[in-house]
């Protein structure tokens, strides 16, 4: 057998940085206050390092005055073994090479050497892994959690602070604001009345998109990434400065994702490109078309089984990639993730997918990025019995979880069919039941299914009549229904439709 070769290199150490930022705290009121949240004991190297800044931390969560003797006392009080501290804590704010105006370079020195630590831990507890786990689904779970431990290397989590400090904080976005409409806005989805009652796509924001089978689900979602596509082309924006957005898609491959893509952004139907049966008219579009898709940032992955932490760690890759950058992920469907490579889960659905459910959530905010995770209906909108069909909150398969975790829910369902002779093209509703960031309400969007495209309906249709209440939803207010209103705005098809149906021209879905 070869000799294991050992590997070389140097440990992330720096002991001149450690012992300058306790002395930094040691010596000075303000830098104690606002250094002494940001590190922990285990971003330390040296064993009583540790120990002092634990007796410092202590003094600090107890609002005591943090200084040489108070820290001494203080690890007397824990029977820190520690022999002559007091001169060692003297020679850290005297003898120590310290400047106290660069105490936040010392921190930052510190956390980066601590996340390096981190990842050779992690590739450590990797072996160990491979080496004790009993099965493959074992294995992989913790996998995963190691991949989460490691993942937040740009955290958002600050954690407990004074509010006087983040009024400051927040009167100066605001001012910003000011001059700049949209500072406080997410990304665009490009549909201007969805981003008008949304404020958009918001960064760490989870927004579920929930439907029957066969409604446009995916349609919809990748509606939303053509949209960004088109308009960042039409801006002429570089390539290293267009959004990053990533496509995971359990239920479909990277050829049905690309036909639908060129067909919303080409206009050519997607039967003729399924079937190459393109004309020579439409090869330049399809070609022009190609190209545009190859000049972005978008990154899709169709691996059939993956949980929440694998999707995690490819997107962090993603980020290092494009220099710390990921501005959308998209998850289709949420039901079909898993919580092991395998597959497999605990048995209990609902349980499973409140694991899942709040991975997703962790994953919006570790990475301070907006999700759009799809997921399916109950069956129970589809009962005969029930004659209400607009989509509610507990429509959402296994529901708890979800509605709780999300900050935004929008259901979308039937509206009207296609009316040839009239010209008119079918209608999706769509509904938003949960708005963390704005109202709930309706919104029309006109179908076209052979091009797999969505676009709001004109301003004078956008009027949903709720079959509960007796109110007309759309455009900014709820109101009850009128004697004129036609009936075409306000029919909804309550028709079952088992059979996904999405692209045939005959029905208009």
């Amino acid at each position: 057998m070869a000799n294991k070769k050992k590997i070389k290199g140097v440990e992330p150490v720096n002991i001149a940085t450690e012992k300058a930022i306790l002395g930094c705290i040691l010596k000075n009121k303000d830098v104690a206050d606002n250094a002494i949240p940001k590190l922990t004991a285990d971003m330390f190297y040296d064993n009583n390092h540790k120990s002092i800044f634990t007796a410092c931390q202590k003094l600090y969560e107890e609002g005591k005055d943090i200084d040489v003797v108070t820290a001494q006392t203080q690890m007397i009080n824990d029977r820190t073994d520690f022999p002559d501290v007091f001169n060692y804590l003297v020679e850290l704010t005297t003898k120590a090479p310290i400047d106290i105006t660069k105490w936040e370079s010392y921190v930052d020195i510190l956390m980066y050497n601590a996340k390096l630590q981190q990842i050779i831990n992690a590739g450590s507890a990797l072996i160990e892994i491979g080496r004790s786990a009993k099965s493959i689904d074992e294995a992989s779970e913790r996998v995963s959690d190691v991949f989460i431990e490691i993942s937040d290397v740009e955290s958002s989590d600050e954690g407990i602070q004074q509010i006087d400090k983040l009024v400051l904080k927040y009167i100066d976005n605001y001012h910003k604001a000011l001059n700049d409409k949209n500072a406080f806005k997410g990304l665009s989805t490009g549909f201007n009345i969805f981003d008008e009652y949304t404020n958009g796509l918001l960064k760490s924001a989870v927004h579920i998109l929930a439907a029957r089978p066969g409604v446009g689900k995916t349609a919809f979602a990748l509606n939303i990434v053509a949209n960004i596509i088109q308009r960042e082309a039409q801006k002429n924006i570089p390539l290293k400065d267009k959004s990053v957005i990533a496509f995971f898609c359990l239920e479909m491959s990277n050829d049905d994702l690309i036909h639908r893509l060129m067909s919303t952004l080409s206009n050519i139907p997607l039967r003729k490109i399924r079937k190459a049966e393109v004309s020579n008219d439409e090869l330049f579009k399809f070609a022009e078309v190609s190209q545009l898709l190859q000049n972005n940032n978008l990154y899709l992955d169709t691996t059939a089984s993956i949980s929440p932490g694998e999707i995690l760690a490819r997107c962090q890759k993603i980020k290092i990639d494009n220099g710390g950058r990921l501005d959308l992920v998209v998850i289709d469907y949420l039901q079909l993730l898993s919580l092991n490579e395998s597959g497999a889960g605990s048995g209990n659905m609902t349980q499973d997918v409140t694991r899942i459910s709040r991975g997703i959530k962790m994953l919006a905010m570790k990475l301070n990025v907006p999700v759009i995770a799809l997921s399916q209906m109950s069956r129970s909108i589809d009962s005969l019995a029930r004659k209400d069909k607009t989509p509610k909150l507990s429509d959402l398969r296994e529901s708890g979880a979800i509605e709780q975790d999300a900050d935004v829910v929008f259901f979308l369902s039937y509206g009207r069919k296609a009316d040839s002779e009239k010209g008119l093209p079918a209608t999706i509703n769509l509904n938003i039941e949960k708005n963390r960031h704005g109202e709930r309400n309706a919104i029309v969007y006109n179908w076209y299914g052979s091009t797999v495209t969505f676009k709001e309906a004109p301003v004078e249709q956008q009027r949903v009549y709720d079959t509960e209440s007796g109110e007309v939803k759309g455009k900014g207010k709820y109101r009850k229904k009128e004697e004129s209103d036609s009936e075409d705005e306000n029919k909804i098809d309550n028709e079952v439709k088992n059979e996904n149906k999405e692209n045939d021209d005959s029905l208009g879905y």
